[in-house]
C-alpha cells in the first residue's frame, strides 16, 4: 500500500458539492437542448444552444462554494482564537467540516490518547546488579574509568596491541629461550560499565537538533530510543552531534569522543535488534555495539552467565 500514490485529502462536503454541480451542469445542458429542439434545428442551432446555456448558467450555485470556503476560513480562525483550547492550530480549512461530522470517537488503550514513559529499574552485568538506588555508584565508576583511561574499551585495545608492561616474559626449559605470553584476565567492572554507557550513547538512531527557540531536542523514530539516550545522559554521557558518517559524544568528565560510523544495522521486527560498527578516531579501535529484545540477546550471552543474568532481570 505504501507504493501507491496517496490520494488528495478532500472534505466530504466538497465531494457532495462537486457531485451536485456536475448533476446541475448536465441538467442545464439538457434544458438548453430541449429548448432548441422545440424550435427546430436551424442552420445556426448551436449558437442558440450556447445562448440558452449562458442564460441557464445561474442554475449552478457558484457563489455557494465561495460562501462555504469563506465560512470554513472563519471557523478555522475561530478555533485558533478560542480561549478554551489554547494552542490549537487548524492546519486545514476542512477541519470545521470534519469536526461537525464526528459521531463516535474510537481509540486504543495506548499510543493514541496516552503518554508512554520508560523508567530505569535494574542494570544487570556479569559482575553485579545495579538498581535505581545505585545510580550514584554507576556514575562514580564511569567517572573513575574516564579519569584512568583516555578511551572506551581500553582493556580490549591493550589485548590487541599490548605494550611491554602488558606482557609477561618467562624463560622455558634448558634452552634458555624466552617466550612472550599475554596475560589473560577477566574484564574489570569499570570497563564493562563504561562500555555499556558508551553503547547506549552510540547504538541508536537518535539525532540531536535545535528548535527555533535554540533549545536542544532529541529526534528519533521511536520514543524508546530517546528514553535510552536520556537515561545515559543522566549517567554523564551526552550526545553532541550525529550525521550519516560520524557521531560525537561527551563523556562523564567532559571529554569529547569521536567515532566514525562504518556500518549501521537498523532495528527490524524480524531480527528484533540493532547494531552499529564504529571506529574510535583517537586510536583506530573498531567496535561493534548491539542491543535488542531479551528473546534474541540472551543467546549472545555466555551459557554460564545466561541464567544468572535472566534471574537478575
Amino acid at each position: 500500500m505504501n507504493s501507491k500514490n496517496p490520494n488528495s485529502k478532500v472534505g466530504l462536503l466538497d465531494l457532495e458539492l462537486n457531485f451536485l454541480s456536475k448533476l446541475l451542469f448536465v441538467l442545464m445542458v439538457l434544458l438548453a437542448l430541449t429548448i432548441v429542439m422545440s424550435d427546430g434545428f436551424h442552420a445556426n442551432w448551436y449558437i442558440y444552444l450556447f445562448r440558452f446555456v449562458l442564460l441557464l448558467s445561474s442554475i449552478i450555485p457558484i457563489s455557494l462554494r465561495v460562501n462555504l470556503d469563506m465560512a470554513k476560513i472563519y471557523y478555522s480562525w475561530g478555533i485558533a482564537k478560542d480561549d478554551a483550547i489554547k494552542g490549537t492550530i487548524p492546519r486545514n480549512s476542512t477541519i470545521p467540516e470534519e469536526l461537525g461530522r464526528i459521531q463516535y470517537l474510537l481509540s486504543d488503550k495506548t499510543g493514541t490518547l496516552t503518554k508512554n514513559e520508560m523508567d530505569f529499574k535494574k542494570l544487570a552485568t556479569e559482575f553485579s546488579t545495579f538498581t535505581v538506588d545505585d545510580l550514584d555508584d554507576i556514575r562514580n565508576i564511569i567517572e573513575k574509568n574516564c579519569h584512568d583511561e583516555d578511551s572506551p574499551a581500553k582493556d580490549l585495545y591493550r589485548a590487541l596491541y599490548p605494550t611491554e608492561e602488558d606482557l609477561d616474559l618467562t624463560k622455558t626449559g634448558s634452552k634458555g629461550k624466552s617466550n612472550t605470553m599475554r596475560r589473560k584476565k577477566r574484564r574489570d567492572l569499570n570497563y564493562s560499565i563504561r562500555d555499556l554507557a558508551t553503547a547506549l550513547a552510540i547504538c541508536h538512531n537518535v539525532t540531536p537538533v535545535h528548535n527555533n527557540e535554540g533549545e536542544r531536542e532529541l529526534q528519533a523514530s521511536s520514543p524508546d530510543e530517546v528514553a535510552l539516550v536520556k537515561f545515559v545522559e543522566s549517567l554523564g554521557y551526552s550526545l553532541e552531534r550525529r550525521d550519516q558518517k560520524e557521531i560525537t559524544i561527551k563523556n562523564k568528565i567532559g571529554v569529547l569522543e569521536e567515532f566514525e560510523i562504518l556500518e549501521c544495522f537498523p532495528f527490524s521486527s524480524d531480527t528484533k535488534r540493532m547494531g552499529i560498527v564504529v571506529k574510535y578516531k583517537k586510536n583506530g579501535l573498531i567496535l561493534f555495539f548491539c542491543k535488542g529484545a531479551e528473546v534474541v540477546m540472551k543467546d549472545k550471552v555466555k551459557p554460564q552467565q545466561r541464567s544468572d543474568l535472566l534471574e537478575k532481570c
